[in-house]
């Protein structure tokens, strides 16, 4: 078969898989291919589901349709709805074919439409082509005698456990569950009715499918259905009138979607899940009522509208508070949880302006943020910086001069390329003791670095300045000699990060890029006070080792996992990674000229590319010797039980810590890979990179039980 054939094919696949999996807003295949399964007990009605996919899909594919909306399944999940309800609806005929394939075109059309017009609003559009199409069809069939088969949900004996006459079509009938508690049993139903079914063992397949797909989804399914459901029952609604209503689905997808999906799965995701239970109790009622009168059922009328009502609403915010919407969903709700509470963190500066420190040399922090005398309410985020001798001494001598203190007259400069916005010059230094309230920033100067960022260097000596309003500055360029002007007692430097260019203006919690305190590596923080800190200086000879380009190959071998292929590729969100073609992995990488650092990791973990990615997740280009620490995501979890229970408290509190640590010492970097259990170490991996002739030379690996060698050839 042609390569090309393959490859289309494989899409294809791959595109109907995920749109069965994007019922729950999943984008595993083997998820996808376990609900097309559950979804042909009722034969027909599963074929049909499929046959529409497939349609709707060939028909994307062929008019060239979005590619990659196409393949991740967000054009066909619609159509598997729409498919079950007709072959649930319809007895089978041979006009169903013809009749499928029309309708397929009206699905597309709208999924296509509404995408464009959702996308606008960047709100998604859901189930509502489903919702259009299926209305229309069932309009169709009130006025048309070709529709007289319509009886609504089909019976049992269409099931294909009782083709034959076998074993298990008992556990389609209700009674076979009567020791399950009501609400459960109709919260099984309430699964089983996503597929147009109603049976409670295709709820429990669907149930435990997701539970092992999704900790987060699960127990957001139980909330929302579990809350619905009492309310349901405090009101004084009938149990058995769930199904006609289409109750119980809409509550779990609603709360999958908003609790834990779209939004960051947090204590406020699952408390707004729990507040939306009778916004959607509402509309479900009034929307019932409301289409009884033409004769139409609610479907997932409810669960659309109020999802995306809701999103339309936190969209609209003019801060980003929470709950945090998700602009980037991981393979599902634990890994979107984790990576993003990872890269807040971690992560936090690398979109913004990088500001380092405003001096050369090893400067201490007499006063950081929320300072013990100065540095209060909007102030409060500010630095006071003094040089200190091994004695921990500010100054020579007696320390009555101002000459004796270290500080004085050393060079203060610029943080960060920007321009000089302004300066102010003229004050007298003070005698040490005696302060200047009337001229409280002394002499200064203000530099602008980007729109809304300025930094303000305050109390240099007079008359020392050797720039000029309007100068462009470069990092490191010289401003002015620290003094004892304004509201200082002693010398210090004053150092803040402001929104506006007048002085006195509240400040902004502004982290420093990078810096070296103690001999660790600080990447992205706030100093802090107490903390004697330098600049970072720049090893190029580290740097050369991690300069990896697009389309390079990099060819690695162990005794562990033979030999692989390594490509380095760029995604169409233009983040760069290395792919291992062999063992389906991938690590995804940034260097920017001051680190390189791993961003991501997808794969096994059998493979030279994993502990290639645990060895050098973070390596700053420092020169000397340095150490840095650092997190892992705790998807990396490797003890099956404990990653289980974890992603199950997730969006509440964590008691599992996986530590990167890593340190350069005589050329080689020794690192280690440690996962804590409540603060119980129960795995350490330890690694060290060796370098040859500028490149990486090998990797070694030692854990508790063996040892080997990852070899990178020339």
């Amino acid at each position: 078969m042609n390569e090309e054939i393959k490859v289309e094919l494989k899409s294809f696949v791959k595109s109907i898989l995920l749109n069965y999996a994007g019922i729950f807003f999943s984008k595993s295949q083997w998820f996808g291919l376990f609900l097309l399964l559950v979804s042909m007990i009722y034969p027909v009605a599963g074929l049909c589901g499929l046959l529409c996919c497939m349609f709707v899909n060939a028909l994307a594919f062929s008019l060239s349709l979005n590619r990659e909306k196409v393949v991740s399944g967000m054009y066909g999940f619609n159509a598997v709805f729409t498919g079950i309800a007709l072959g649930s609806f319809f007895p089978y005929n041979s006009n169903m074919i013809a009749f499928l394939f029309a309708v397929s075109f009206l699905v597309l059309f709208l999924v296509v439409w509404m995408d464009d017009v959702f996308e606008r609003r960047n709100v998604p559009f859901l189930a509502f082509p489903f919702l259009i199409c299926l209305w229309c069809v069932l309009l169709v069939a009130q006025q048309s005698d070709d529709f007289t088969g319509f009886t609504g949900l089909m019976g049992g004996d269409r099931s294909i456990l009782q083709l034959g006459g076998l074993s298990l079509a008992p556990l389609l009938e209700d009674g076979f569950w009567s020791f399950l508690p009501t609400v459960f049993v109709e919260y099984f139903k309430s699964f089983s009715f996503i597929f147009f079914q109603t049976n409670v063992m295709a709820g429990v397949c669907i149930a435990l499918a997701l539970l092992f797909y999704s900790r987060i989804a699960f127990s957001l399914s139980l909330i929302g259905f579990i809350g619905g459901y009492y309310l349901y029952d405090f009101i004084g609604g009938e149990i058995y009138h769930l199904p006609i209503l289409y109750f119980g689905f809409n509550f779990i997808l609603t709360s999958i979607a908003v609790g834990g999906y779209f939004i960051i799965p947090s204590r406020n995701s699952y408390l707004w899940t729990f507040l939306l239970i009778p916004v959607q109790f509402m509309v479900i009622l009034a929307s019932s009522r409301l289409l009884a009168y033409v004769y139409l059922p609610t479907f997932s009328l409810s669960f659309c509208m109020v999802s995306v009502l809701f999103l339309y609403l936190l969209r609209r915010r003019k801060s980003f508070t929470s709950p945090v919407l998700a602009y980037y969903m991981e393979d599902n709700q634990e890994a979107t949880l984790y990576y993003y509470e990872l890269n807040k963190k971690r992560l936090a500066t690398l979109n913004y302006l990088k500001i380092y420190l405003p001096f050369m040399g090893v400067w201490k922090v007499s006063q950081g943020h929320d300072g013990q005398y100065t540095h209060k309410k909007a102030w409060k985020q500010a630095w006071d910086f003094v040089v200190e001798d091994s004695d921990n001494r500010q100054f020579s001598g007696d320390g009555m001069h101002l000459s004796d203190y270290y500080c004085y007259m050393k060079p203060v400069i610029a943080p960060a390329d920007g321009t000089v916005e302004a300066i102010f010059d003229g004050v007298d230094d003070n005698e040490l003791g005696v302060i200047n309230d009337k001229q409280n920033w002394g002499n200064y100067v203000v530099i602008k670095h980007a729109d809304g960022v300025y930094s303000a260097l305050c109390h240099l000596q007079k008359g020392s300045f050797k720039c000029c309003v309007g100068q462009k500055l470069e990092r490191g360029e010289f401003l002015a000699l620290c003094g004892n002007s304004g509201h200082s007692p002693y010398p210090h430097l004053h150092f803040q990060m402001q929104p506006l260019p007048e002085m006195g203006t509240h400040t902004m919690d502004f982290p420093i890029a990078t810096y070296l305190a103690a001999g660790e590596v600080k990447v992205g923080t706030c100093p802090q006070e107490g903390e004697s800190l330098s600049n970072v200086e720049s090893n190029a000879q580290l740097s050369s080792y991690y300069q990896f380009e697009v389309e390079d190959e990099l060819v690695v071998t162990s005794e562990q996992y033979g030999e692989e292929r390594w490509t380095v590729c760029r995604d169409i969100y233009n983040y760069t990674y290395i792919y291992c073609a062999k063992k389906k992995a991938y690590a995804w990488f940034e260097n920017d000229g001051s680190m390189f650092y791993f961003l991501k990791y997808k794969g096994t973990k059998s493979c030279n590319l994993y502990h290639f990615f645990c060895s050098n997740y973070k390596v700053p280009f420092v020169a000397g010797a340095w150490s840095v620490k650092d997190d892992f995501p705790l998807v990396h979890q490797q003890n099956g039980w404990v990653k289980f229970l974890q992603d199950i408290v997730a969006p509440f509190f964590s008691f599992v810590k996986i530590e990167y640590k890593a340190s350069l010492e005589k050329g080689e970097l020794r690192s280690s890979y440690t996962d804590k259990v409540s603060g119980r170490v129960v795995e350490n991996v330890q690694y060290e990179t060796s370098y040859s002739e500028n490149r990486l030379a090998f990797v070694s690996v030692k854990t508790r039980k063996q040892s080997w060698k990852i070899s990178f050839k020339k």
